[in-house]
């Protein structure tokens, strides 16, 4: 029993260690998701504000409400001028009821750095102050018209708000999720199971990795949009402690297993073996859509699965009507092209062996694709000689510029041309008896 309760522990912590993993990986993409649209914003902002340059105030911010309506994180939008002034903004007042138009920013984070090269700059974790009083994080685009600043498009991230909502359903007492800053800071922490301050910068900040010491285990994922990162974290057990308290829970889990088993296991089956019968009997008979005694009420999980399976056969059924289409269509035009091509071989064949000319054609790797007898006769040489020979004359022909070619084959006094074709890829050699023209000459 001790190896099966060892077993038992390392897929336990296995299993945590996947959960740490499952959980980082969801809280970053539901992040990532969130920071993606504030960009997708502030970059819509930065578009407006180099089209409606110089519009007034009161038009420049009614765009802003509507841009912040379209994302609940977003505290506030602005736009500041160069000289870091705000000329337009949303909410348009602040708490206090003072006007935040017109307000300089010059010392704020934002204006530390507005001319990012990539055009986005994301900041750390910053105590708003004017419009909100609350812990933000500023997206910031600056704008250029014709090459000239014309100012910066800001969105403030509601960051509380934003950890709040990705963190929604993964609250638990055996895990402490929390989300850090660039520099390592605590942006949000979901309890105090264990204090994410006692641990290093570099240990916060360290691109996935499995953290763990004397008392924490844990595990840190960065985020892609940003250089935030997402650490899952929990407080380490000692394994004989494990042990122990897995072997006593399972003997009670046993006994209250066994019992409820008989009974509830007895309950729960016959509907998911009524279920079962059911599907079994569609799948069958193949059907897309279950008749009346085939369709299942409950359990959830296989009612779904039927309609999965009604949707699976009748995908299956039209992609095998389409391809026996396909198919069909494809035998017919094959057909038809080997028998065009056999007729044509056939007529050329039967043309070529007629004439008096020995005709060879070459590939545009100088091998025989095509000879007629008249080829081989011409040459007075046997059919393997006469191969080789023409494979010579055809290299000889292709370097000479007129690529003509007189002979002598013991027989006859041969009269050689040599003919590309447009493409370079076939070579034909057209011999000619010659000998009556050659007395003549003589």
């Amino acid at each position: 029993m001790g190896w099966l309760q060892y077993v038992a522990v390392e897929r336990e912590f296995t299993e945590d260690d996947r959960t740490r993993v499952e959980i980082s990986l969801l809280v970053s993409e539901r992040l990532e998701a969130k920071v993606d649209n504030a960009v997708s914003l502030v970059t819509a902002a930065a578009e407006i504000l180099k089209s409606e340059e110089g519009e007034p105030a009161e038009k420049l911010s009614l765009i802003l409400e509507e841009l912040c309506k379209a994302s609940p994180d977003i505290l506030n939008m602005h736009f500041d001028d160069p000289s870091a002034v705000s000329v337009a903004f949303s909410p348009r007042k602040n708490k206090r009821g003072e006007s935040n138009i017109g307000v300089s920013h010059k010392d704020r984070s934002h204006w530390k750095n507005p001319y990012v090269k990539d055009g986005i700059s994301v900041s750390g974790l910053v105590q708003a102050v004017g419009a909100s009083d609350r812990k933000i994080v500023n997206i910031t685009k600056p704008v250029y018209s014709n090459g000239r600043f014309v100012g910066l498009a800001v969105a403030a991230l509601d960051l509380e708000q934003i950890a709040t909502q990705v963190l929604k359903g993964l609250a638990t007492d055996a895990y402490q999720i929390g989300i850090f800053g660039r520099n390592g800071e605590v942006i949000f922490s979901s309890g105090k199971s264990v204090p994410l301050h006692n641990l290093s910068i570099e240990e916060r900040t360290h691109r996935s990795f499995t953290f763990s010491n004397a008392e924490y285990y844990g595990y840190v994922r960065p985020l892609a949009v940003t250089d935030w990162s997402v650490g899952v974290f929990s407080r380490t057990v000692d394994r004989k402690t494990v042990l122990v308290q897995l072997f006593i829970r399972n003997v009670f889990v046993w006994l209250a297993t066994f019992l409820a088993a008989i009974v509830i296991g007895f309950l729960a089956s016959i509907s998911v073996v009524r279920a079962v019968e059911k599907l079994t009997r569609q799948m069958t008979a193949a059907r897309i859509l279950p008749d009346k005694s085939e369709k299942i009420k409950s359990p959830r999980e296989l009612v779904q699965l039927q309609r999965t399976y009604g949707r699976m056969q009748e995908r299956l059924l039209t992609a095998q009507t389409r391809l026996k289409e396909l198919n069909s269509s494809l035998e017919a035009k094959v057909k038809a092209q080997v028998e065009t091509i056999q007729r044509h071989e056939a007529l050329l064949t039967s043309l070529f062996s007629d004439m008096n000319e020995g005709i060879v054609l070459f590939n545009q790797k100088l091998e025989m694709r095509f000879r007629n007898p008249s080829a081989v006769r011409l040459l007075n040489l046997s059919e393997n000689e006469a191969r080789k020979r023409f494979l010579a004359l055809v290299k000889e022909m292709h370097q000479s510029p007129d690529k003509h070619l007189f002979i002598h084959s013991g027989v006859y006094d041969l009269e050689l041309r040599m003919f590309e074709s447009g493409t370079k890829d076939v070579f034909c050699v057209i011999a000619r008896d010659a000998t009556s023209e050659v007395k003549l000459t003589d």
